[in-house]
């Protein structure tokens, strides 16, 4: 087989088509850095946002709760015929603040005392001749404030104490006619009774000049219990 002559390649032809030839780079290591410094800022403020609306829920769904618990404490107190306890304190030497609802047990109260008397067993153990723990949540005071005013304090009105101690017994009762009562002096409040609650980021100084501020538990003389949300 025979090859045929072809003719000689024209060296200018073949260089014009080298120069038609698109020609491939990558990025730059200015552009590389670019992009990562944008993604590093989006992945930040998304972060943060993120974060934000984790504890607002947490606030939400908290309030809520405590909300639902005083409610219980009315349904509680006709439904045993006793009183019920709100409890707020340190539980323990050391730790979070929690919320609790007892149920009043007369026949445990000390001599001496007046029915209505929140005696508590030993944290953790049960003591039927005692009252009765029936509902508790823990609150951390890094994610929860009990105050708009300064964080790892309690802001509350018409409670058995007025201390801003979050370690301090704050009591508030609920008797079998449905009345609210105040367990220091076991006469019925004549004043709404109060809970501040909101974020430690959201107090004092750092609260927003306007819009969401927190939320406010407020328990009617007839322990009628309402969840307000308060606005600047």
């Amino acid at each position: 087989m025979r090859l045929a002559n072809l003719p000689p390649a024209d060296p200018m032809r073949t260089d014009r088509a080298r120069r038609r030839r698109p020609v491939r780079r990558g990025f730059s290591l200015l552009e590389l850095l670019a992009v990562l410094v944008i993604l590093g800022i989006t992945l930040t403020i998304a972060g943060v946002e993120t974060m934000k609306a984790l504890r607002r829920n947490g606030l939400n769904s908290l309030t809520q709760t405590i909300q639902m618990m005083a409610t219980r404490a009315y349904l509680e107190s006709q439904r045993r015929s006793a009183m019920m306890f709100l409890r707020i304190g340190n539980a323990t030497a050391s730790g979070p603040t929690v919320i609790q609802l007892w149920a009043d047990d007369p026949n445990g109260d000390p001599v001496g005392n007046p029915p209505g008397t929140l005696v508590m067993p030993p944290y953790g153990t049960v003591d039927p001749a005692k009252d009765t723990l029936l509902e508790e949540h823990t609150i951390d005071p890094a994610a929860i404030s009990l105050s708009l005013a300064v964080a790892g304090q309690i802001a509350s009105a018409n409670w058995s104490s007025s201390s801003t101690d979050v370690t301090v017994d704050h009591l508030l009762a609920c008797d079998t006619f449905g009345r609210t009562i105040n367990p220091a002096t076991t006469q019925q409040i004549a004043a709404t009774a109060t809970l501040d609650l909101t974020l430690p980021t959201m107090t004092g100084a750092l609260a927003p000049a306007s819009g969401f501020k927190g939320f406010e538990l407020r328990i009617s003389p007839a322990w009628t219990v309402q969840l307000v949300e308060i606005r600047s």
